[in-house]
């Protein structure tokens, strides 16, 4: 047996490559993409902010929608504003999810692992 085979030789490691950070990019050029077609055309004391040649398209615009139906009174007020069936609706669905959202904090603050009732339904 020759002593080389139980020589290792030393081992160099040459440090990891280092990388670029492409994705970050992405998520920033696309970020500043969402800025620009939503706030391209806007006026700070009645001057555009960009010239308008790097206005964003027409076709970028948001549309309204054709059809707009007024929220129907339900006889109620608070201070003179009328309580509509949306906002009345509105109401009754964040007074659910603020009772589930409570009840969730009970169950993860009792300590056990298995929800079991109604939070094993949510």
């Amino acid at each position: 047996m020759s002593d080389t085979t139980h020589d290792a030789p030393h081992a160099t490691h040459d440090p990891a490559p280092k990388r670029t950070p492409v994705k970050r990019w992405i998520v920033l050029v696309l970020i500043l993409l969402g800025f620009y077609f939503a706030f391209g055309d806007l006026q700070l004391f009645g001057r555009y902010i960009l010239p308008v040649w790097m206005h964003p398209p027409t076709w970028t615009k948001p549309t309204s929608p054709a059809v707009v139906l007024p929220g129907e009174p339900t006889g109620l007020e608070i201070a003179g504003f009328p309580i509509t069936n949306t906002l009345l609706a509105t109401f009754v669905a964040d007074i659910v999810l603020i009772l589930m959202a409570f009840g969730a904090w009970r169950f993860v603050n009792s300590g056990k692992l298995v929800p079991e009732g109604f939070y094993n339904f949510t």
